[in-house]
């Protein structure tokens, strides 16, 4: 029952629907119905497939700094991974140093000055030994 609910949020959500306006409508369903006591568990569900919908449908592009957000770079790098669109989430992490990390559809490819950074010590580790 619960994922009927999910399922009918989502869809009513993904179709425009004002957010309160869905589940204001909602929970007076599941009022009627006598399934209050799934409200939680039923909010939790939505939100859980709204982020996974949300993360497949946009990339991501990590940057240590703001100024590192190069776009024709990153145009390149999305063609690679297949990306339709040109739009994309952006996060600040500074611990990648520089460079940058792209991600979409469980695919990433980074090219961050960390990733050559450990690349270059595995390399100079593993010739020592």
């Amino acid at each position: 029952m619960k994922d009927t609910y999910i399922k009918a949020g989502f869809e009513l959500l993904s179709a425009g629907q004002p957010v309160e306006l869905v589940l204001k409508n909602l929970k007076q369903v599941m009022n009627k119905k006598g399934h209050t006591s799934l409200w939680t568990s039923v909010l939790r569900g939505l939100l859980t497939r709204i982020e996974r919908e949300n993360l497949q449908s946009l990339p991501t592009v990590v940057v240590a700094k703001e100024k590192d957000l190069v776009v024709a770079k990153i145009n390149t790098l999305l063609t690679e991974l297949g990306s339709e669109t040109r739009e994309f989430t952006t996060i600040i992490d500074p611990t990648v140093v520089g460079g940058v990390k792209v991600s979409h559809n469980y695919r990433l490819i980074d090219q961050s000055y960390k990733a050559k950074l450990r690349n270059l010590y595995q390399a100079i580790v593993s010739k020592t030994n």
